[in-house]
């Protein structure tokens, strides 16, 4: 049923999600509650059943809001409001942002915003891509939100990420250097 669905920026306005969402809760696929919740954009109302239900943890909470259209997410967690304060930190509503499919201008906004109000973002605690994810879209991503945050005067995060990058990017290339030496230059 919700495959039908052809509402614009999974914000669903036909009422397909809001038909399936009941359907969820019978069989207590809470995953999938929040999810028609997050599609119908009913962002507080998500937050609050994970927390009634309490059979989602964080991890799973933020997979979900992963499936969402990236702006409709930063919007809301660029505001601050309660219950996302408790919910999410910075750091990971960046990772959000940097895990989608989108480019880095959404996570730039956010650390924008994140900057103005004070709050300080510690790199350690965002979700970098991981070693073999090797796509050259996630490596400039990442390479571009480290040049905002040079541009924004943060340099040290910049400084951070930066090296994470390069590192992945050498542990790559090092793995391709090994593998075409052992296996096809082999006498």
């Amino acid at each position: 049923m919700i495959r039908h669905c052809s509402c614009l920026d999974r914000s669903c306005q036909c009422g397909l999600w809001g038909l399936a969402q009941p359907i969820f809760t019978r069989i207590r696929k809470h995953k999938k509650v929040t999810l028609c919740l997050l599609q119908q954009g009913r962002f507080h109302g998500a937050l609050e059943y994970a927390r009634e239900c309490g059979h989602l943890g964080k991890k799973e909470l933020m997979d979900a809001f992963r499936l969402c259209k990236s702006s409709v997410v930063a919007l809301r967690l660029s505001r601050r409001q309660i219950p996302f304060k408790s919910v999410f930190t910075i750091e990971e509503a960046i990772s959000i942002l940097m895990g989608s499919q989108e480019d880095c201008h959404l996570a730039c906004d956010l650390i924008k915003k994140a900057k103005k109000e004070g709050h300080q973002i510690v790199s350690s605690a965002i979700d970098k891509p991981g070693v073999n994810d090797n796509s050259r879209e996630t490596n400039e991503k990442w390479m571009g939100l480290c040049q905002y945050c040079l541009d924004v005067g943060l340099t040290s995060l910049a400084e951070e990420l930066f090296a994470h990058v390069i590192v992945k990017m050498a542990i790559a290339h090092g793995k391709k250097v090994h593998i075409i030496t052992r296996y096809m230059l082999k006498k």
